[in-house]
């Protein structure tokens, strides 16, 4: 059990590695991502794109493990695909989009609480117009990471959400966050 913490993007709209641009407390996106996650005392494995070697360096510095997905170039499912073929002995996957550095610590670990091998977990939240909302982090059990070792291409693994939406388990947060990436230099306010 863990979490996939994916650094593999291409940042193409932010301009340059949007992981290591800074926020306005001073830290990196990466490390306020890394701040956060590490608090679910949860182990971490860092799936990375090919010569990135600023992200290893940080990586390395706050001793979390990494991969380097192969064809992360190829899009978000391909670096999945990766991340999953690297934990086949843990329980449970959650995936942590790395440029989501505002989620709560709390927030990690009471998803963590609820993972096991036989469900998918998601946080819900309520938006700003008060209706409820999925987000990220995903936890996958184990008895989905076949399915994910199986995407391609740019895509991410909602089709494994929605093709065993029995098994959701959606979790009330009271984290917005949940909800928020970084995609431009605008996002970071």
């Amino acid at each position: 059990m863990g979490w996939l913490l994916l650094c593999a993007g291409q940042s193409r709209r932010f301009g340059s590695n949007k992981l290591l641009a800074d926020l306005d407390n001073g830290k990196r996106v990466l490390e306020q991502t890394l701040d956060s996650l590490s608090q679910s005392g949860e182990p971490i494995l860092a799936i990375c794109r090919p010569e990135t070697q600023a992200i290893y360096d940080l990586l390395e510095q706050w001793r979390v493990a990494y991969s380097v997905a192969p064809n992360a170039a190829l899009g978000m499912g391909h670096s999945l695909a990766w991340g999953f073929s690297q934990v086949d002995s843990w329980d449970w996957a959650g995936v942590v989009l790395a440029d989501m550095p505002y989620i709560n610590p709390e927030t990690f670990q009471k998803l963590a609480k609820v993972a096991d091998s036989e469900s998918i977990v998601v946080p819900e939240v309520m938006d700003e117009s008060g209706s409820p909302r999925t987000g990220n982090p995903v936890i996958f059990g184990k008895s989905y990471f076949q399915f994910i070792r199986a995407l391609e291409g740019d895509v991410g693994a909602r089709s494994v959400v929605r093709r065993f939406v029995d098994k959701v388990v959606k979790v009330r947060v009271e984290d917005p966050a949940v909800l928020y990436d970084i995609d431009k230099p605008s996002d970071i306010r």
